[in-house]
């Protein structure tokens, strides 16, 4: 079967949770359920989701503050064989799911690219990804090594896929800033993803978070509790099959940290980083 569950977690944004129900709910191929994971809204969250009669199911969860635990309320309730995320703020081009879906055969996720939009639904211009990120390193699980390229309001994965993988890590060493990527990177251990580079979401671009060139110490720290996580999954892998790559996403983070600390201070914290890098050249770590 290719039922899909639709979850979108939300948190008092009724205006722009009108518009992501429209598009998700105009798709050429119509998905089982729709399921609004409700952060505790206390705007006319409940009313925009009334306006769309029984095809949306309104799940109102306690306020905890953190998009994971809404994905993974909606993630325990789905019945759907695929679960389709889409962010409260972000819209499907119309045949989106039809598309991925005839992509899925032998695959665990599907994901693809994105348009960016201003707060006016406009085209900014540009897609989240102008280069595929698959050209250099066609190996998904080494490309999401090398970074995030997986779009959370594109995905379309099997359902036992991410309950097999533990669903969104809800501690609060990873926040609102990498719990997806940390589940994309499990995800990619146990089966096959697929990225297509046209863009069938049109995303939110609202000019800050990690899409900036420079990270925040809090994102920095964020990413390095993920990759402390990929190795404990990997095993002894990290240590032969995935030491190039992970020795390669040290370096960027590093590299991150480094250019957080100029930014945020103290700027004499940003020499360990520095340092640590130097030493890993001198002993042939390149």
């Amino acid at each position: 079967m290719n039922a899909v569950t639709v979850v979108i977690p939300t948190y008092n944004r009724a205006p722009l949770l009108r518009r992501t129900l429209s598009s998700v709910l105009a798709q050429t191929v119509a998905p089982l359920e729709v399921l609004v994971a409700d952060d505790g809204s206390t705007d006319d969250t409940a009313a925009a989701i009334r306006e769309f009669g029984g095809r949306v199911t309104h799940l109102l969860l306690p306020h905890v503050g953190a998009p994971a635990a809404a994905r993974n309320a909606g993630l325990a309730r789905a019945r759907g064989d695929w679960i389709a995320f889409v962010d409260d703020d972000d819209l499907w081009m119309a045949d989106k799911l039809e598309r991925q879906l005839a992509l899925a055969e032998g695959v665990g996720l599907v994901c693809c690219n994105a348009e960016l939009i201003d707060e006016r639904d406009h085209p900014i211009g540009r897609n989240l990804h102008e280069a595929h990120p698959l050209a250099k390193e066609p190996d998904p699980l080494r490309a999401l090594i090398g970074g995030n390229f997986v779009v959370c309001s594109s995905v379309l994965a099997r359902t036992e896929l991410l309950r097999a993988s533990g669903g969104f890590y809800e501690g609060p060493e990873l926040g609102r800033l990498a719990e997806d990527y940390d589940l994309w990177l499990r995800c990619a251990l146990r089966a096959r993803l697929r990225y297509e580079h046209e863009p069938w979401v049109r995303y939110r671009f609202a000019g800050t978070g990690l899409s900036q060139g420079t990270p925040s110490l809090r994102q920095a720290e964020a990413l390095a509790t993920v990759r402390r996580r990929l190795i404990a999954a990997l095993g002894p892998r990290a240590d032969n099959e995935f030491a190039e790559p992970l020795r390669q996403n040290w370096r960027r983070l590093q590299h991150a940290r480094y250019k957080a600390y100029l930014a945020e201070g103290p700027r004499w914290r940003a020499f360990a980083p520095w340092l640590a890098v130097q030493a890993a050249k001198a002993r042939g770590r390149r």
